[in-house]
């Protein structure tokens, strides 16, 4: 990375924020599409297939239109399986699917904002994990002064919002918020771990095989998923009729693919910090938008983390 031009180097920040800007954004399509679904697994497994069959005709479409993609997708085969491209790394998607998963079940008990802090933790401490035993194309990194940052200021953050969730009188019981937050933070444990792994197939086959092979490792799993949830008790509505609660599709594979392209330039730990206050920030603005009226553990949970955020990025700075 010490080779990566400068020019790229800065031009990737605003494109990493926009990545986070994006993830907040699809959390609140899926997180209203999964409630006006209904109740049970079935609404979430379903929101989440939706999501990744749209991805998976996306990219397929952009790779079959474009020959430098075929070439990519091509190259891809070839490597699979070789020292290129190792097996182990191609499971991206499974674990992208507990993120949508996560973003249909838990947005609306927790609230967007709430929901973004706990991913937030998950990724940081995630990202720390997968930067230091090498799962990103950077290579192994060690642990160091911006990752504890980080995530001390995300689990200080998680530990306020979570607080001031539960002071704020809503329908969700301690027993029921808790259990999200936990499950929510090692959903982000799982997005960190996703986007390193695309990283390495970004690395050889490009963002948009990257983003293909993410959706649809995704879709097979949600497929498998949707047999289960049938079986189990649930109530499942008509399709919604508002547009913009189909578009989860492709914002997730615009930021998977600009992930999968951003990582090799500043590294996992980097992208984490970006996304997060892009997140972080978009969450933000999204719950005053519309209710105007989060608690005030909200508003300083999140200046914690995107000032956490940026200490570890100067931080950094100086220790490279």
């Amino acid at each position: 990375m010490s080779s990566t031009p400068r020019w790229l180097r800065v031009i990737a920040v605003p494109g990493m924020l926009l990545v986070g800007v994006g993830i907040a954004v699809q959390s609140r399509v899926n997180g209203q599409l999964g409630d006006e679904l209904g109740t049970g697994l079935l609404a979430p497994v379903v929101t989440a297939m939706f999501t990744f069959c749209v991805g998976v005709v996306i990219t397929s479409l952009v790779i079959a239109a474009s020959p430098r993609q075929r070439r990519n997708f091509a190259h891809f085969r070839r490597s699979l399986g070789t020292h290129a491209l190792p097996w182990r790394f191609i499971w991206g998607g499974a674990l992208g699917t507990l993120f949508v998963l996560g973003q249909a079940t838990a947005v609306g008990p927790l609230g967007l904002a709430v929901f973004t802090m706990a991913v937030v933790l998950g990724q940081t401490a995630g990202g720390a994990a997968a930067d230091r035993v090498g799962l990103g194309p950077g290579g192994p990194q060690p642990l160091s002064v911006p990752r504890i940052i980080a995530a001390a200021t995300a689990l200080a953050a998680v530990v306020l919002a979570g607080v001031g969730r539960l002071g704020s009188g809503g329908d969700a019981s301690t027993t029921v918020v808790t259990t999200l937050l936990i499950f929510t933070v090692g959903v982000g444990v799982g997005t960190a771990i996703q986007q390193a792994l695309n990283g390495r197939v970004g690395a050889v086959a490009g963002p948009y095989v990257a983003a293909w092979l993410n959706t649809a490792v995704g879709s097979v799993v949600l497929i498998c998923a949707l047999g289960a949830a049938l079986l189990l008790p649930h109530d499942f509505g008509a399709w919604p009729t508002q547009w913009w609660l189909y578009t989860g599709g492709p914002l997730g594979v615009s930021f998977i693919a600009a992930s999968a392209l951003l990582v090799r330039v500043h590294g996992v730990l980097v992208l984490m910090l970006c996304t997060i206050a892009g997140q972080m920030a978009a969450a933000w603005a999204i719950a005053v938008a519309e209710s105007g009226g989060v608690p005030w553990t909200t508003h300083v949970a999140t200046t914690l983390v995107i000032l956490g955020v940026g200490i570890a990025v100067l931080a950094r700075r100086r220790v490279v």
